[in-house]
């Protein structure tokens, strides 16, 4: 009797361990006395999973002998460095042998190879600024730049979006973000890649922006929009120094790379029609209240520095918010925004210094994100000498 129990036990084993397994070789479930590992959360990363060499889902709890292959998605990479191994696994205790890594939006890199700026200006072409962006009022007027940096959050000055009469904050609907944006002309279709964005909300520094009536201290915004950016080759987040260890730039007059739709000189006063960009040289805080008037150093507040010589070109109205950027081991790393400047004809401009308020845009980027991304910069730099 013994026997025959035994050989039915057997039967049914064996008859439950194939219902077990789909006809992809995919485990359904598993027996009670078998460990499994738990479920991969990947951060922007693709998997793919093997059992018994068979390709299965990765989307649930898997069974020792899983092998799973992780890849960065298109246009992404690794958080930290790169990964010394090629494959994760589910061994017999239920635990994976390793750590899944992460990855994060590339940034900072030109998709053409643009030379440096001549005096003057010179026209942009597509991807040579892929993080940079085009703002719109309703009425789809081009009013200031911005810059993505993140695939949620576009950072422009707090006066683009600041209602002056007023004295508040603007409306987000009555504001429309362009990426991949070259000409000024908001109907005009520039590349595949170009497309429009909602701004769902506005959020100003916790310092407050009160314009004017401030000397124009923390003229800084970001504009949370409605959907995800579809990042791509001309469409790509700028680098940010989140942890604020790097020096960038690295020493006084290190030229910095700035673009806009602003006055062209060369056009007689008009609006620039295409996208331009033009080197200005880094001037400190401290050595910008040398060269500017008492008038300006009233607005040179303690988030201010400057930028500008001149030999370099200047930046008029409708250059504002955009960012000033700085190569570091061939990747942008953003340092200021486009805000004032006292005499139309001054080269010297005063930009928003980003690192003043990194801790406030790491707070809003990780909330808006859902705390997705860790950081943006992904490459180990080697800091140079301090900045004076």
């Amino acid at each position: 009797m013994k026997m025959i129990w035994k050989i039915l036990h057997l039967i049914f084993f064996l008859f439950f361990h194939s219902f077990y397994e789909n006809v992809n070789g995919q485990p359904t479930s598993s027996p009670s006395s078998q460990k499994i590992c738990e479920k991969l959360n990947p951060v922007n990363v693709d998997l793919k999973c093997y059992y018994r060499g068979a390709s299965i889902k990765c989307d649930e709890n898997l069974l020792p002998g899983t092998k799973v292959r992780p890849t960065c998605q298109p246009l992404h990479t690794y958080t930290d460095s790169t990964p010394t191994y090629e494959e994760i696994n589910c061994k017999e205790d239920g635990k994976w042998d390793k750590a899944l890594f992460s990855c994060v939006p590339d940034c900072g890199r030109p998709f053409t190879n643009a030379q440096l700026l001549i005096a003057g200006g010179v026209e942009e072409k597509i991807g040579d600024s892929p993080w940079h962006v085009a703002i719109y009022n309703e009425k789809k007027v081009l009013i200031c730049s911005g810059t993505i940096i993140s695939p949620h959050v576009v950072v422009t000055g707090a006066l683009c979006v600041y209602d002056g009469e007023k004295n508040a904050p603007g409306d987000a609907n009555n504001y429309e973000v362009v990426v991949s944006k070259v000409s000024r002309d908001y109907a005009t279709k520039d590349n595949a890649a170009q497309r429009t964005y909602k701004v769902k909300e506005i959020r100003f520094d916790e310092k407050g922006y009160e314009g004017i009536h401030s000397h124009y201290a923390s003229d800084i915004a970001l504009l949370i929009l409605s959907e995800k950016i579809t990042m791509g080759a001309t469409v790509m987040p700028v680098c940010v120094d989140w942890s604020g260890t790097k020096n960038i730039p690295p020493t006084e007059g290190t030229p910095g790379k700035v673009s806009g739709w602003g006055l062209d000189a060369i056009s007689k006063g008009n609006f620039s029609k295409t996208l331009k960009s033009a080197n200005v040289p880094f001037i400190s805080r401290i050595n910008c209240a040398k060269f500017i008037s008492n008038d300006g150093k009233a607005i040179l507040t303690r988030d201010k520095f400057c930028a500008g010589s001149k030999q370099s070109p200047t930046l008029l109205q409708g250059d504002s918010g955009g960012g000033l950027v700085f190569k570091e081991n061939n990747h942008y790393f953003i340092r200021g925004l486009v805000s004032v400047k006292i005499l139309p004809k001054d080269p010297i401009v005063m930009f928003t210094d980003v690192n003043d308020h990194i801790d406030w845009m790491l707070m809003v980027r990780n909330e808006v994100e859902q705390d997705v991304i860790e950081k943006q910069t992904t490459i180990k730099y080697k800091n140079k000498s301090p900045q004076k």
